[in-house]
C-alpha cells in the first residue's frame, strides 16, 4: 500500500528514498559524502548482521569490494529519505553518484527501492548465476527477474519543472494522489482471506 502511493503520487521521482548498507571501516566516508553532496538529514542508523554470500541481502567481506574467501562482517544500515533534486536529469545524476560512492566504498542496497545501475554493473554486484539457478529450481524462468523490478529507466522520469510538476509532489495535493492509487490498486485486499484464516485457528485454539 504505500509503495503504491509513494508511486502514485509521483513523489519518487523526486524524493530520494534509498537503504544503503556498509562496511563500519567506510560508513564515516559514506556519510560525509552524502552530507556533502545532498544534505538529507536526518539519518537513519542500524546495525546489521553479517550474511554470507550468495545472497540479495547486503553482505561485504572486508573494508572494502568483497574477495572471495574473506569472511563475511557487520554492516551498517544507513536510511537516506529526503528531498531530492526537482530536476529529472540532476534527480537521476544524484542517484548515479550515490551508487557510485556505494560502490567505491564496498558497500551494497537493499534493494526494495529504485536502482539506476545498468544491467550490467546490476550484475557485476549479485551472482548472476546463482541467481538464475534459483529461478530454475523454482520454475520462475517466465517472471521478471530482480533487475527488472527494481531498475528506473531515467527517461522515464520527468523532466516538467512546472507548477503541475510541483503540485503532484506538493502537500496536500502528493498525499491525496497517494492514497487514491493505493486504493484503486486493492492490494488490500489480498490480506483479507489470510487475516480471517489466521483468526479462524486462534479461534479454534481457544
Amino acid at each position: 500500500m504505500l509503495f503504491q502511493a509513494l508511486h502514485g503520487s509521483n513523489v519518487s521521482s523526486s524524493v530520494v528514498v534509498q537503504d544503503l548498507s556498509l562496511p563500519y571501516s567506510t560508513a564515516e566516508e559514506f556519510i560525509a559524502s552524502c552530507a556533502g553532496d545532498l544534505a538529507i538529514w536526518p539519518l537513519w542508523l542500524c546495525p546489521l548482521r553479517e550474511m554470507s554470500p550468495p545472497t540479495f541481502h547486503p553482505f561485504t567481506t572486508l573494508p572494502g569490494p568483497g574477495r572471495p574467501g574473506d569472511a563475511p562482517k557487520p554492516m551498517l544500515n544507513i536510511g537516506l529519505w529526503g528531498r531530492g533534486a526537482r530536476s529529472g536529469d540532476a534527480f537521476v545524476a544524484q542517484n548515479r553518484a550515490l551508487e557510485g560512492t556505494l560502490a567505491r566504498l564496498g558497500g551494497r542496497r537493499v534493494l526494495y527501492s529504485h536502482t539506476y545501475y545498468t544491467e550490467k554493473e546490476f550484475w557485476d554486484l549479485y551472482d548472476r548465476e546463482w541467481y538464475e539457478d534459483l529461478r530454475k529450481r523454482y520454475d520462475a524462468t517466465t517472471l521478471p527477474t530482480v533487475f527488472d523490478k527494481v531498475k528506473v529507466d531515467s527517461k522515464s522520469i520527468s523532466r516538467d519543472v512546472s507548477w503541475g510538476k510541483w503540485l503532484s509532489t506538493a502537500w496536500p495535493f502528493a498525499g491525496i494522489a497517494g492514497i487514491r492509487s493505493a486504493i484503486r490498486c486493492k492490494d488490500y485486499l489480498l490480506h483479507r482471506p489470510a487475516y480471517r484464516h489466521t483468526t479462524k485457528l486462534v479461534a479454534q485454539k481457544e
